[in-house]
């Protein structure tokens, strides 16, 4: 007679709902994934970071190291020595590395507190 019957309706609206239902989770699937890829971005960033955080720390402990043994070498320097015109210039070299010793430091906790 030309009627569809009742099982083909059923059918083709369950089909319909399901593909719906595909396209809504492939949407969502796709929102995750860039989510996901936001996220993984984000913890590169903090991964390089952390490393330049570390990285500057090392730099620092060594050139502190440099200045330990500078200063122990201008110690004694000073008393075999005495006070005279080199050693005040070796204390003024001193004094700069000092000063570079602080604001190497300085820069490395700036660093980390911006990671914070």
């Amino acid at each position: 007679t030309g009627e569809v019957p009742k099982e083909e309706l059923q059918f083709r609206k369950d089909k319909e709902a399901l593909e719906k239902e595909a396209f809504r989770l492939e949407v969502h699937e796709a929102i995750l994934r860039s989510d996901k890829q936001e996220s993984d971005l984000a913890l590169e960033r903090i991964k390089n970071s952390r490393n330049n955080c570390k990285e500057s720390l090392r730099q620092c402990r060594k050139l502190y190291k440099k200045f330990a043994i500078e200063t122990k070498a201008l110690d004694t320097k000073i008393e075999f020595e005495g006070n005279n015109k080199m050693m005040a210039i070796k204390k003024k070299s001193h004094a700069v590395m000092t000063n570079m010793v602080i604001s190497s430091y300085n820069k490395s906790i700036e660093l980390i507190r911006k990671r914070q």
